[in-house]
């Protein structure tokens, strides 16, 4: 059986309009990984400010954290952008991960 990814797994908790914008801050260049291991990675964003995101997985969890302000509302592009670029926890499982968000500020 084949994995899932990241970006597959977690699509549906990102509006279309955030995964687009998010994706063009990939594309574009615009994210820098400041730290990753295994199980985390830490990355500064450009968008209209420099944001840092963090991606943390614990068990079957993976956390996502953002220091923009819309992250106090819901995941934002900022995320959505670093999730393509995390190789250690982008590995590809069988069974489903959850993602949860937390509230940086």
């Amino acid at each position: 059986m084949p994995g899932l990814s990241l970006i597959s797994q977690f699509s549906p908790y990102f509006d279309s309009a955030i995964r687009q914008r998010g994706g063009e801050y990939y594309r574009n260049g615009r994210v820098n990984i400041k730290a990753e291991s295994a199980s985390r990675i830490v990355a500064a964003v450009r968008g209209s400010s420099r944001y840092q995101v963090e991606l943390k997985r614990e068990g079957r969890t993976i956390t996502a954290s953002c220091t923009c302000p819309y992250d106090e509302i819901d995941l934002c592009k900022h995320v959505w952008a670093v999730i393509p670029t995390n190789k250690p926890i982008t590995l590809r499982v069988v069974e489903p991960l959850d993602l949860a968000f937390v509230l940086s500020h």
